[in-house]
């Protein structure tokens, strides 16, 4: 026999072999069909049973953009001249562009605005919220964090730490746009009406906070610079000082008349109808396939096993 012929032998040999370790499995998946039936059922009444017993959340979200007065003012006159520069030398300036809407993206996700929106009223809801009654639209709290007082109980006192990063930003979420540059801000919460409420607060002390935040630095700059012109006997830089006071106090006023200080609507947050989650129906298909998924792994498996008995 030449080598050719044992070439084409040990071919065939091997496809016989493939062929009944292929057998071997499959008739081991056969064999287990009590198991092929039973464990995707079971994995599938589980999920479906567990996604049951979930509370029900609604889903808000607005859509922000930049004033068009803050966009402008807080840049500044030299950001228009580098843009210009850049634009003609071939320099991105994307990316400075868009640093108000990051900005206001990482502020909305800060545990600094969450304290700073976060009432009694919030912090109850957010922590203790149990369930909701569509037909008062009322919140119903849980009992085991109270007292007869209506107090927390001592040891049920949030970690106000622990509840941004475990309780709120698992349900909030902030995000830049990438074709339009707007701002989506979404949170979910058992109550519909909540979910919009807490969006409008948390909106309306982003913009109230920056606002504090303008007419302060502006109020400690006129200080710095009613000093300066005191101790100046130049009469141009007097002149000049002067002129950024002026600058200082417009700036002041329009802080104040500004109702949108630094974002506005695109679209204002709602009360939404329908619910986001559970995702019963396709949770349980989620859980049916992962069974059977297990029954392959287990099946192939003590295939195996009895094939290497043997």
């Amino acid at each position: 026999m030449n080598d050719s012929e044992n070439k084409i032998t040990n071919q065939v040999t091997d496809d016989i072999q493939d062929d009944l370790d292929l057998k071997i499995y499959v008739d081991g998946i056969v064999k287990d069909k009590k198991i092929a039936f039973t464990l995707p059922l079971l994995s599938f009444a589980v999920v479906l049973i567990i996604s049951l017993f979930l509370p029900v959340k609604y889903t808000s979200y607005a859509v922000l953009k930049i004033s068009d007065e803050n966009s402008s003012s807080n840049l500044g006159s030299s950001f228009d001249q580098f843009s210009a520069v850049g634009s003609l030398v071939g320099f991105d300036t994307s990316s400075l562009e868009n640093s108000s809407s990051k900005y206001v993206v990482e502020k909305l996700k800060s545990k600094d605005l969450f304290f700073e929106s976060l009432d009694e009223e919030s912090l109850r809801n957010i922590y203790a919220a149990k369930s909701y009654n569509k037909e008062t639209e009322k919140i119903i709290l849980d009992s085991k964090y109270f007292d007869e007082k209506d107090n927390f109980k001592v040891n049920k006192i949030p970690n106000l730490l622990q509840l941004h990063r475990e309780n709120f930003l698992k349900n909030f979420n902030a995000s830049i746009e990438k074709d339009t540059g707007f701002i989506y801000v979404t949170y979910s919460h058992i109550s519909p009406v909540f979910a919009k409420e807490l969006i409008e607060k948390m909106i309306n002390e982003l913009n109230e906070s920056e606002r504090e935040k303008n007419i302060n630095e502006s109020i400690k700059i006129i200080e710095d610079l009613t000093v300066k012109i005191a101790s100046t006997y130049e009469s141009e830089v007097k002149k000049l000082i002067s002129n950024l006071i002026e600058n200082e106090l417009k700036s002041q006023v329009l802080s104040n008349v500004k109702e949108n200080f630094i974002v506005e609507y695109i679209d204002s947050p709602f009360i939404p109808d329908e619910k986001t989650s559970p995702y019963i129906i396709n949770n349980s298909i989620l859980g049916f396939i992962v069974g059977l998924f297990a029954f392959l792994i287990i099946s192939i498996s003590r295939s195996f096993i009895r094939t290497v008995r043997r």
